[in-house]
């Protein structure tokens, strides 16, 4: 679920937190950076939630039309394509979805009514209509049309902010984060996928290699803070160490910690993902000023001898 761009959006988030007085220690900013990264799976498991609930609310409308005192003919023999729709039986019955929704013990009871209003609009739009009157009924335009709403409807969704934050501080963020991951594993999903295959993202790519990366920089830009800050003030050409943006400042610390302390990652992946966090967290002058900085330190770095990247492509 979480590339390396993702991974140090959690570190900049913790070490935001840590530096800004949230934590006494790193010890605890660690562990909070990490409950953070495993509730990740939480609102990802919230949106299929949402997904089924809708599919749940729809069936239940289905059969209420049944039961009214004098139901029309389309209300007694109504179109069932939705609440038979092949793509979402198949996530229905999916064995560790089934199993990690219930031991997350996650449900949207508090927005039932948000949940039968976004029905409703779903219900009454032209690509839902068109979807119920196709001559062709098959698994593939069941998940088109799936994809289609998640992306139309479900990812443009407004409610539930409240109880998703109880969730997560970076909520918004990672929200976002995990839209995108939904959206892979949508789209990963096939016919022949049986209640036993486990489509699921997993937070991780690499476990233990993914963790070390991630304590790595959020350590080792705490413990070398002062140095690094002193650094990027003396290259800061023309700017007060206190006048360059709180959340810039952490970016590029970071970005000198990936130069001295982790080797295996090219130099020119580090800058170029330092300048996109940048652009996304800070203002709109950050990408320029950031980049300069960095290619200056890294040229300063390489000339101490504290850039040890030997593989080739490593440095660049």
């Amino acid at each position: 679920m979480l590339n390396r761009r993702f991974l140090r959006v959690k570190v900049l988030q913790a070490l935001y937190g840590y530096f800004s007085g949230s934590y006494d220690d790193i010890t605890k900013g660690e562990r909070e950076m990490l409950r953070n990264i495993d509730k990740m799976e939480r609102l990802y498991l919230y949106l299929f939630e949402l997904l089924l609930e809708i599919w749940d609310v729809s069936k239940k409308d289905l059969e209420q039309g049944k039961t009214k005192r004098l139901p029309s003919e389309e209300d007694l023999n109504p179109n069932t394509r939705f609440v038979e729709n092949r793509f979402l039986q198949i996530l229905d019955a999916n064995d560790e979805l089934l199993k990690r929704r219930e031991q997350a013990k996650i449900h949207w009871k508090a927005e039932f009514e948000s949940i039968r209003k976004l029905w409703k609009q779903i219900k009454a739009s032209e690509v839902f209509g068109k979807y119920m009157h196709q001559k062709e009924s098959n698994f593939e335009e069941d998940k088109k049309f799936i994809l289609t709403i998640y992306e139309d409807f479900i990812q443009e969704a407004e409610f539930g902010s409240q109880m998703l934050e109880e969730e997560s501080i970076y909520w918004t963020v990672d929200l976002e984060i995990a839209h995108i991951s939904m959206a892979k594993t949508l789209g990963s999903i096939q016919e022949k996928t049986k209640p036993h295959h486990n489509f699921l993202s997993e937070i991780y790519r690499d476990p233990k290699d993914d963790v070390r990366f991630i304590k790595e920089v959020f350590r080792k830009t705490i413990i070398n803070s002062e140095e690094y800050e002193k650094l990027i003030g003396d290259r800061a050409r023309n700017w007060e160490t206190d006048r360059i943006a709180f959340i810039d400042m952490i970016i590029m610390k970071m970005a000198l910690c990936e130069f001295e302390f982790l080797d295996e990652i090219p130099t020119k992946v580090t800058i170029n993902e330092y300048i996109e966090l940048s652009k996304t967290f800070s203002s709109q002058n950050s990408k320029s000023f950031v980049n300069g900085v960095l290619d200056k330190l890294l040229e300063q770095f390489q000339k101490d001898g504290r850039v040890k990247k030997m593989g080739r492509g490593l440095i660049g």
